[in-house]
């Protein structure tokens, strides 16, 4: 049986969208499963956590500058988690303009907004409510949600996820929770914007795995 497509791309993130737009310039025949949610919805995190570690680089590398340089009147960076905010949701909407489904449709794209999973009898497809699309490569790009440590008494504070993070609205004083290096990676990096960062971790080290 003939297939539909040369690649499908499953999931509402920005990776998914960007593999789509790089596929569709190739002139494959592409589609792109958002699922039901609206691309408004894509989960755009990722963004927020590039654009803190690429500003907080920055100031650390201004801090050391302002150490090294002799003579120099060097004014502060005066970089602010508000700014930091602003800046990250302007990416954002360039990144929906640029990866909207209109504009991959027209492009010869089959966006579609259903759900559905795998089968692989009688033939491999990915199955949908109203068909089957069927084709040579599938990427799976629908990202990762958080792991919610069970610890009593958690589910009555008002505790963040990276989907829940807001910059400009955070407390001085934080208990992160990580073990993963993007947790470490958020940890530092607010550090170094002034916050008072406590790293708790369940073994007795951090990354026992990797180190």
């Amino acid at each position: 049986m003939a297939l539909d497509y040369d690649l499908v791309v499953i999931g509402n993130t920005p990776e998914a969208a960007y593999a789509t737009l790089e596929a569709a310039k190739l002139k494959g025949r592409i589609a792109w499963v958002v699922g039901e949610k609206k691309q408004e919805d894509c989960h755009y995190t990722e963004i927020d956590r590039y654009t803190l570690s690429h500003f907080t680089n920055l100031e650390q590398q201004w801090k050391i500058l302002t150490q090294w340089v002799i003579n120099q009147n060097l004014s502060p960076s005066n970089l602010n988690l508000t700014q930091i905010q602003t800046w990250s949701q302007q990416v954002t909407i360039n990144l929906q303009e640029q990866y909207s489904p209109i504009r991959l449709a027209a492009m010869g794209v089959d966006v579609v907004f259903e759900s559905g999973e795998f089968c692989r009898l009688p033939q491999q497809a990915f199955v949908l409510p109203s068909r089957k699309l069927r084709a040579r490569n599938y990427l799976i790009a629908t990202g990762s949600i958080p792991n919610i440590p069970q610890i009593i008494g958690l589910s009555q504070v008002n505790y963040l996820t990276p989907e829940t993070l807001s910059l400009d609205t955070l407390p001085q004083e934080l208990i992160i929770f990580a073990e993963t290096p993007l947790g470490i990676e958020l940890a530092q990096n607010l550090a170094r914007l002034g916050k008072k960062i406590s790293l708790l971790v369940q073994e007795n080290q951090i990354f026992p795995q990797e180190d």
